[in-house]
């Protein structure tokens, strides 16, 4: 080899280093520009039988993660369903997921009529999320006793 090529190949290594070192910052700053952390909120509930509460959808054409949890003894459950409430109108509520266990099933659909039916979050299936109207739905305990749990919200 020549003088001169022998000065090259330490050139074109650092050069070379510095484009893979440039590359990698160029996509760790691209990949953590574009993380967020997620909003959440919990509601705690306990309604007599054939009580609700209502409940808004937080934000518009996000989905939001509704899960909710029916912790009354003899009828525990858990459901979930992602929720879209579109921001332009007709206003309504759509949804998918899946039901409480006992007749555990997908459920779907969209709606702003009240007392649509969402998702059970009990064993039994009789504390129900409804549609409330096109922007929010409401908890209804259509049991005979006094039912506890929570909902979380995540979007």
């Amino acid at each position: 080899m020549t003088t001169s090529t022998q000065e090259w190949w330490p050139r074109a290594g650092k050069l070379l280093a510095g484009v893979v070192i440039l590359s990698t910052t160029v996509v760790l700053i691209n990949a953590t520009a574009t993380l967020t952390v997620p909003n959440a909120v919990t509601y705690p509930y306990s309604f007599e039988a054939g009580a609700t509460g209502n409940y808004a959808v937080p934000v518009t054409d996000r989905p939001v993660l509704l899960m909710g949890t029916c912790t009354t003894i003899g009828v525990r459950g858990v459901g979930q369903v992602t929720i879209l409430r579109p921001a332009d109108s007709p206003t309504f509520l759509e949804w998918t997921g899946l039901e409480s266990i006992s007749g555990s099933a997908i459920t779907s659909g969209f709606s702003d009529v009240l007392g649509t039916h969402i998702l059970y979050l009990d064993f039994a299936h009789e504390v129900d999320i409804e549609v409330y109207n096109g922007t929010a739905f409401r908890i209804h305990n259509e049991s005979s006793g006094t039912r506890t749990g929570n909902i979380t919200m995540i979007w």
